[in-house]
């Protein structure tokens, strides 16, 4: 905020801060004794007075994880408070819950449920810790699916596969309370419903120690992976499977699946900066069932963006799978628009799908091809591809030794390639960007997404270079810095 806030020795619980950037202000309830704990900027206020925040970066590795949910504290005051709702009770009361049970940051959003698309009276809430101690670290989470009325166990034996030996590995119930579990319910009401739990290893057996947890929409995955079922599915997957053979249900419904928020995790060795292959998905009915079929296939990575928005026809989407193999990976891609059937090559350039772009709609004939070597030396394979709208041009800037491109990609002919194109009027117009750097780097850049970002509607105005490179830069500092009050709130 442009104005100046209280220092934190003034800060006092209950005082109205929304003019200095917060959104809300939570209420403490009598019911749940001192200490109480409210977050100012860098510093946990116990009581009104200050002491050290605890940081993320306390340890490398994740050695706990922590859920805790409105539901499970109403049923815990029940006793003393009949009347109290889910809805009375405010994320700091859950977070105090979790930080009680060990956790050192606490996740301000909540699992399941999508932030403009509230289903549920119940919030669930995540937390962590973590250690430099390899031998503690968590190694892996998975969800059990509760038969209806079934109540968790402690510990879950998975039989794994590892070095041509079969065996059991153990894993650690984190919370009585269930992912999917609706607010304000009675025990009967919710008998009939399907319940999802976590559970957690830290077995060796199981891979790389898990560095990072975050939660985020399915479209946000990136190179972390989504926490999958023991059976090996994941979330999305398992709530949009048909009807268990008792005929219960996952009480989510199928667009909240995809739109909600959902936990993904990343290993110590799982970095992966390039693209190792593309998957198009299609489906006439469902966007749920179309993405489904790209992370069933593995590609978990999936691209925010219908290739047929306001065109009519099939849901289409792009899935990525990546990798840290330059040999291995994607270096471009390119379209044809000019044959009803596609070739299986051009050139060095081979078919990704034989799925129209267009596919259930008027217009082109669209087909996508993708090369697996560079066109100059030092060049990358793609960082990246996002979906851009009319008016978007390709910029780049250079960083020292190396050049950053973001490049809108073309057809065959070399004109860059509406994926609606001859759709009709109300149609978007859809252009794939394409992101690489040439020469050497360490790292893949991040483009702001108020340079180009997702979706169908980002424009850039063309300005001098030097205020490009600038913009970049300021932008980057203030949304990493927004992520960070964000963080610490």
């Amino acid at each position: 905020p442009t104005n100046v806030a209280p220092s934190s020795s003034e800060a006092k619980i209950g005082q109205d801060y929304t003019n200095y950037g917060f959104s809300t202000v939570d209420v403490m309830f009598k019911i749940f004794p001192t200490p109480v704990y409210a977050y100012y900027r860098n510093e946990k206020i116990v009581n009104g007075n200050a002491e050290p925040q605890i940081s993320y970066k306390e340890g490398k590795y994740i050695s706990g994880v922590y859920i805790s949910s409105q539901e499970e504290i109403r049923e815990g005051a029940l006793n003393t408070n009949k009347e109290l709702l889910c809805e009375n009770i405010s994320l700091s009361i859950v977070e105090n819950n979790l930080l009680s049970e060990g956790a050192t940051l606490t996740f301000n959003t909540h699992i399941g449920s999508s932030p403009d698309e509230d289903r549920s009276a119940n919030h669930i809430y995540l937390g962590i810790s973590k250690t430099n101690d390899p031998n503690s670290a968590i190694r892996d989470i998975r969800l059990y699916i509760a038969k209806p009325g079934e109540v968790p166990k402690k510990s879950y034996d998975r039989e794994i596969t590892y070095n041509g030996m079969k065996f059991s590995v153990p894993y650690s119930l984190v919370s009585n309370a269930s992912l999917t579990e609706q607010g304000d319910q009675s025990d009967e009401s919710c008998a009939e419903e399907r319940q999802v739990y976590v559970y957690v290893s830290t077995h060796p057996a199981l891979g790389a120690p898990i560095t990072d947890i975050k939660t985020t929409s399915i479209f946000d995955f990136g190179d972390y992976e989504p926490i999958r079922t023991f059976e090996g599915d994941t979330f999305l997957t398992a709530v949009l499977k048909n009807e268990a053979a008792d005929g219960a249900e996952i009480n989510i419904g199928d667009n909240h699946a995809v739109e909600g928020n959902h936990i993904s995790f990343r290993r110590e060795d799982s970095v992966l900066p390039y693209i190792a292959d593309i998957m198009i998905a299609a489906d006439n009915n469902d966007v749920g069932e179309a993405v489904t079929k790209l992370f069933e296939a593995g590609y978990t990575d999936v691209v925010r963006q219908d290739l047929n928005e306001n065109a009519g026809g099939d849901y289409i989407y792009v899935g990525l799978k990546r990798t840290s193999d330059r040999n291995n990976a994607v270096y471009d891609i390119i379209f044809t628009n000019d044959q009803k059937y596609p070739y299986s090559q051009i050139g060095d350039y081979r078919l990704v799908s034989s799925i129209d772009l267009n596919d259930g709609a008027s217009g082109k004939y669209i087909y996508m091809y993708a090369k697996r070597k560079p066109d100059k030396a030092g060049q990358s394979p793609l960082t990246d591809i996002s979906f851009v709208g009319k008016n978007s041009q390709s910029i780049s800037y250079k960083d020292g030794s190396v050049t950053y491109y973001r490049t809108i990609a073309v057809n065959t002919e070399g004109d860059i390639q509406d994926l609606n194109q001859s759709c009709g009027f109300w149609s978007d117009y859809i252009y794939l960007v394409k992101d690489y750097y040439v020469e050497t780097a360490t790292k893949a850049p991040t483009f702001p997404a108020s340079i180009v970002g997702p979706g169908s509607i980002a424009v850039i105005i063309i300005i001098p270079v030097a205020a490009i490179i600038v913009g970049i830069f300021a932008v980057q500092k203030n949304r990493t810095a927004r992520k960070k009050n964000e963080n610490n709130l």
